[in-house]
């Protein structure tokens, strides 16, 4: 691995928690949907928070998804560490980065919906609970391409049997706990009050916590990764100079004779 390509990577590996860190700060500190507001709130209450904080909560949105994006960076750089993994038909790995980028997509679609129920606070408040619901809906019930990434990576991880992988084992099976965790997020459609609503504990906490410490996890496992080959790479150097020297010096020595 070269200089710029251990840097292009680094690029990639960090713009994980950079994600991380832009969306719960423009979530939570300016936007302030997190803890999002709860399901069953009726027209009107969904539609005075919009006017009461039209602002915040778009400058918010523009950052997360601003943040949003760079999911598909990041699938990029777990992509290429598992493509080394499979080989020449790295089948696994598009699968994940395919996940990964429509992931991005979901969410920006999402909040872009939220921007949209906070755009004009004259509308009917039919209209902007509307877009709030649907905005929070697509959020959380699009699970699906989430999971076909976090299965994809478990299975590449449980599947490297090298002296050194990529990922350890438990990482992969944190993936399938993901995964698993990720599918009562899909119900959020049919429950407006309880555990399993879009603010509730299995809903949307369990999740969330999962999705941020997946960042984390994968971040220091790739960051390792990266910083092992470049260790391996200046190992072998450092021996083909330890065996090109003794060769020139007896070469040396043999015409000086």
């Amino acid at each position: 691995m070269t200089g710029r390509e251990y840097r292009n990577q680094m690029l990639l590996v960090w713009s994980g928690p950079a994600l991380v860190v832009i969306t719960f700060v423009s979530m939570i500190g300016i936007a302030r949907f997190i803890p999002p507001p709860p399901a069953y709130l009726s027209a009107e209450q969904v539609a005075a928070i919009y006017a009461a904080r039209s602002f915040p909560i778009i400058f918010g949105l523009f950052l997360t998804i601003t943040a949003g994006a760079l999911l598909i960076p990041f699938s990029a750089a777990i992509a290429m560490g598992m493509w080394r993994i499979e080989g020449a038909r790295p089948i696994m790995a598009l699968t994940q980065f395919g996940g990964g980028a429509t992931g991005a997509i979901i969410l920006i679609a999402a909040y872009i919906l939220m921007i949209a129920a906070a755009f004009d606070p004259t509308r009917p408040v039919e209209i902007t609970k509307a877009l709030h619901d649907t905005g929070w809906l697509m959020l959380l019930v699009c699970y699906s391409p989430f999971c076909v990434q976090y299965v994809a990576i478990a299975i590449v991880s449980l599947q490297d049997t090298s002296a050194h992988p990529l990922f350890p084992r438990w990482v992969g099976y944190y993936n399938i706990w993901l995964a698993i965790s990720f599918i009562p997020t899909g119900t959020v459609a049919f429950f407006k009050t309880g555990p399993f609503t879009w603010h509730g504990l299995i809903g949307f906490w369990v999740p969330t916590v999962t999705y941020g410490n997946w960042f984390l996890i994968m971040f220091f496992m790739l960051r390792r990764a990266a910083r092992r080959e470049v260790a391996e790479v200046q190992s072998n150097d450092a021996l083909e100079v330890a065996e090109v020297q003794p060769n020139v010096a007896r070469r040396l020595y043999t015409d000086r004779g």
